[in-house]
């Protein structure tokens, strides 16, 4: 029989009727060789590979498409190629192929590989019934294909038998949503009554097959959030129409609160001069309080005044029950003694979530103790 009749009796068992320029009926993932006697390709047998028996993978970089079969028989890889310098291939009918790494500008090419080993040159035509392409994957570095089906005759090296094909790709629907990582609840704090801007560890999408799904999340990264819990929903869709959601809290508390005092009287050493002073503090809620740097100031008639520093940046406890803070400072230009003085508190926080600075000044009476 002559290869174009038996090619002609291969489209009609395959795909009912499939004709050059326009879509082919058959449906599903297939590949279906019938290979002549002497056909080095085929060794003159008849197959047909489909799901679940064999897997199939396609991808196309443009102008080449591959598809890729593995079954327990062996596998094939058909890849296909559009004329040299035309773009992607486009349904029609192709004649003077060559090798398609080997074929010449302005020609198609081909090549059929079996697990058993391809053809040095090639000769023949092929008809691309369907190409649907999707978006560049940057896992593998190609095009999706969506669907794509191709009949074919291929002669391997010089006058060799032919072999007869058809191939027929569809990619399997897209069902996956996108994934979207996680993102911990967030607890922060109030700036005033109004509540305060929210920055969160913003999350990212993935998904399998579309390699840029679109995210977003509301309330809005930065938004500004009430004093409470918000829940703040983050969605996410692939271009298959796939939703993924993801949601967390955002616990916005109240503005610490807190009371700093500083005790009428304080003590000092006769013997060293060292002055202590202290007072009490409370918070709102459990925290710490830094008393970090300040001056006692004390004066005396008809002498110089003596100042002592102190800079400690160990923190106090704090809390709704008061506690106690205290200060000790030597002056450098001499000894304090019993009598009055001033506590100027220069550098302090009371610190939760957020730190708020202040600072503060009284007058004490130092008590001599020895």
């Amino acid at each position: 029989m002559k290869a174009s009749l038996r090619y002609a009796l291969l489209v009609i068992a395959v795909a009912a009727v499939v004709t050059p320029n326009t879509a082919a009926t058959a449906t599903g993932t297939f590949l279906q060789l019938e290979s002549q006697p002497g056909d080095p390709l085929g060794g003159g047998t008849q197959q047909t590979l489909a799901p679940p028996s064999a897997t199939f993978r396609a991808q196309s970089n443009g102008e080449d498409t591959f598809v890729f079969v593995n079954s327990p028989s062996g596998g094939w890889e058909v890849q296909i190629s559009a004329p040299r310098g035309s773009g992607q291939l486009v349904p029609g009918t192709y004649t003077n192929i060559a090798r398609s790494a080997f074929r010449a500008w302005g020609q198609p090419g081909m090549d059929v590989i079996s697990s058993g080993g391809g053809c040095n040159t090639v000769s023949g035509n092929f008809t691309v019934h369907e190409a649907t392409y999707g978006p560049y994957l940057p896992g593998i570095g190609y095009l999706r294909v969506i669907a794509f089906e191709a009949t074919f005759e291929v002669h391997c090296n010089s006058g060799a038998p032919a072999l007869l094909g058809h191939v027929r790709y569809e990619d399997p629907p897209d069902v996956t949503p996108p994934t979207i990582s996680d993102v911990s609840d967030l607890t922060t704090e109030a700036e005033d009554s109004t509540g305060t801007n929210v920055y969160y560890s913003y999350p990212y999408a993935t998904d399998s097959i579309d390699p840029n799904p679109q995210l977003s999340c509301d309330p809005p990264y930065g938004a500004r959030s009430p004093i409470g819990d918000t829940t703040v929903t983050c969605t996410a869709s692939d271009y298959s129409g796939n939703v993924a959601q993801k949601t967390f809290t955002v616990t916005v508390l109240p503005p610490l609160e807190y009371t700093f005092t500083i005790d009428r009287h304080g003590s000092v050493n006769t013997k060293t001069g060292v002055a202590t002073v202290g007072g009490t503090l409370t918070c709102s809620r459990p925290g710490y309080v830094y008393v970090s740097y300040g001056e006692i100031i004390q004066e005396f008639a008809n002498r110089a005044v003596l100042t002592g520093v102190f800079f400690d940046t160990t923190p106090f406890d704090c809390s709704p029950t008061p506690s106690r803070w205290t200060r000790s400072a030597t002056p450098s230009n001499g000894k304090f003694g019993g009598g009055n003085a001033r506590v100027d508190v220069l550098g302090a926080a009371a610190c939760d979530l957020r730190c708020f600075s202040f600072t503060a000044s009284g007058e004490v009476t130092l008590r001599a103790s020895k």
